[in-house]
């Protein structure tokens, strides 16, 4: 009788450890991984342009050369990028001149020596 009621638990025990040892896996608190943010690289097809995608302007470094925007999907030549929230480079801090947090914006997004990269950047009126 013991013995039946010992195998019921021992199974159940070892399910717990197994998941929390799978939870502790995911919740480690490494660094956020640019294939984390689900970027889909994609082959570059030529004479293809990039489309504009819609954002708003959370926050702008002009000294890091970086903005962080709120966006809608992107699709360009090296990339397919689901909506969220996220910080970009930028290929020349003249793109940052007169924008400022709040302003909904059109722009283009390259991957670019291994990070998402604004290519061009427009304050939409």
């Amino acid at each position: 009788m013991t013995t039946s009621l010992l195998r019921p638990f021992t199974v159940l025990s070892l399910v717990l450890i197994a998941f929390a040892a799978t939870a502790q896996q995911q919740g480690s608190g490494k660094a956020t991984d640019i294939a984390d943010i689900k970027v889909n690289r994609l082959e570059a097809k030529s004479a293809t342009s990039a489309s504009m995608a819609d954002g708003e302007v959370e926050d702008v470094d002009i000294e890091s050369k970086s903005i962080v925007l709120k966006h809608g999907p992107i699709k360009s030549k090296t990339i397919e990028m689901e909506p969220m929230t996220m910080p970009f480079a930028v290929t020349d801090a003249k793109l940052l001149s007169g924008v400022k947090a709040g302003d909904k914006v059109k722009f283009s997004a390259e991957y670019i020596n291994d990070e998402v990269t604004i290519t061009s950047l427009k304050v939409r009126k």
